[in-house]
């Protein structure tokens, strides 16, 4: 029985059309099949849509029932960044309100079809990127979100089981997308791609392009390589080996994310510019189950750990911002868990252990910025605040991770992300389900230990003399 005003989603269909030109575009079109299932009729539904900032949204149109109505746009303090504040930030999409010409009665259905373009824009959001030869779509912000009404006890508005996601691309394109490929046909130039997603896949990404496809057997896993340029056959097969390594640790320890036998998919990116530093990849885009790359990852060596910016980490952040997701107050932690997953795998794997190197470049790059920037608390940073800042946070993260490890033991703190990572699959985390899960490993009480770190600043001084100095922590 519905105990609120609310309606939901029973057919839903998304499609992605490339659209060649100078500048190319997507286009978009979204159908859905609503019902009222609420305790009372609706005046006007709300819907998240793109920015036109992040996204280049243009061209929307909205029907209802075949006819075409003019959505209005809702003020609201996430519709836009704050002054100094990046596009990264913006986490919410922007609110417009379908209002109905009458009243959507209990039990009626409606249908609504939205069009909109997407193109780059001079602030272009990370989680899109498109070229005349390549485009990817992340897994969040592009597509449309019919958001649920405000009423106490309002049903959540989801995805059907199962949805569509259609892909139409330049016949010479290759693409994939979340779902299960169910058809592919080539008509008039074009290839479409149809996809079927049931609950359990991702929300809706596309990577596609005119790529070339290079198969390698790693160890117990194939990887499949989409690239825009050539590589040399031994640069790929080094990359291959050390990330079947990694996917198959991470696929163990924190459940699998690909269908069996599919291979891991390590894609090119169609936008140079999208590689950031080591310490400042928040903004680097990140595809559910595979590894977004551009070519200088190739040329840095992945087989010790030692560059967490490399692919490996790439893999182990689908774990850590997909499977699971940060809570807007915890956006700082899942590079950290990414990074040191990565270093778990590479243990496990026999390569040679640089955890406590790694600990010292931490600390020496954490020191470095301290003197450029004044340092804000790990709880206390935001997208908003500068490079240095940010970096200064993820170095502090990492260490405080290391710091949690000497405190519980490794194999505590690796049950407890297992732990976390499974019971929390499709939700959002924070530093208090962490705390939780590794405090049930460890049997300790750890509010002073995430305290201190998360709250104060500075490096405290038990763990910086136990490392500063070439001294080795605990393994």
């Amino acid at each position: 029985m519905p105990l609120a005003p609310g309606y939901q989603i029973e057919k839903q269909s998304i499609t992605v059309r490339f659209v060649s030109g100078n500048p190319p575009h997507l286009a978009i079109r979204a159908q859905y099949r609503l019902a009222n299932v609420g305790t009372a009729p609706l005046d006007s539904i709300e819907l998240g849509l793109p920015s036109e900032k992040g996204f280049g949204l243009a061209n929307l149109r909205v029907k209802i029932d075949g006819r075409e109505i003019a959505p209005q746009r809702e003020r609201s303090e996430t519709s836009a960044p704050a002054e100094g504040e990046t596009v990264v930030a913006e986490t919410w999409p922007e609110t417009w309100r379908i209002s109905f010409e009458s009243h959507w009665s209990r039990r009626q259905r409606k249908n609504l079809v939205l069009e909109y373009d997407l193109a780059a824009t001079p602030a272009m959001d990370p989680r899109m990127s498109i070229a005349s030869n390549a485009f990817y779509l992340n897994d969040s912000g592009w597509f449309p979100g019919p958001i649920s009404t405000k009423a106490l006890f309002a049903n959540n508005v989801a995805r059907p089981d199962p949805s569509e996601l259609i892909v139409d691309v330049p016949a010479k394109f290759v693409a994939t997308a979340s779902g299960e490929l169910r058809r592919t046909r080539k008509a008039s130039g074009e290839t479409e791609f149809r996809f079927r997603l049931h609950k359990d896949d991702f929300d809706p990404y596309v990577v596609a392009g005119q790529y070339q496809q290079q198969r390698i057997a790693g160890s117990g896993v194939t990887v499949l390589f989409w690239t825009l340029q050539a590589f040399p056959p031994a640069i790929l097969q080094q990359t291959a080996t050390s990330l079947s390594a990694t996917d198959s640790f991470l696929a163990s320890t924190f459940g699998a994310i690909r269908r069996a036998n599919q291979p891991l998919l390590v894609v090119q990116s169609p936008a140079p510019g999208n590689s950031q530093q080591e310490l400042d990849d928040h903004s680097v885009v990140t595809l559910p189950g595979m590894i977004l790359f551009s070519p200088p990852d190739f040329s840095r060596d992945t087989s010790t750990g030692s560059d967490l910016a490399a692919p490996g980490k790439r893999l182990a952040l689908s774990w850590f911002q997909h499977v699971i997701t940060p809570q807007p107050e915890a956006w700082l932690l899942g590079n950290p868990l990414a990074s040191y997953a990565v270093v778990l795998a590479n243990e496990k794997s026999g390569a040679p252990a640089a955890r406590d190197d790694l600990i010292r470049r931490r600390l020496t790059r954490f020191d470095q910025l301290g003197n450029e920037v004044a340092e804000k608390p790990i709880a206390f940073v935001t997208s908003g605040d500068t490079a240095q800042q940010r970096q200064m946070g993820d170095a502090k993260s990492t260490l405080f991770l290391f710091a949690l490890e000497d405190r519980c033991g490794r194999e505590n703190v690796e049950h407890a992300l297992a732990h976390m990572v499974y019971a929390l699959r499709g939700q959002e985390y924070g530093y208090n389900d962490f705390r939780a899960a590794l405090e049930q490993e460890c049997h300790q009480d750890l509010s002073s230990v995430f305290a201190t770190w998360l709250d104060q600043k500075g490096i405290p001084a038990d763990f910086r003399a136990r490392y500063q100095n070439g001294n080795e922590g605990t393994k």
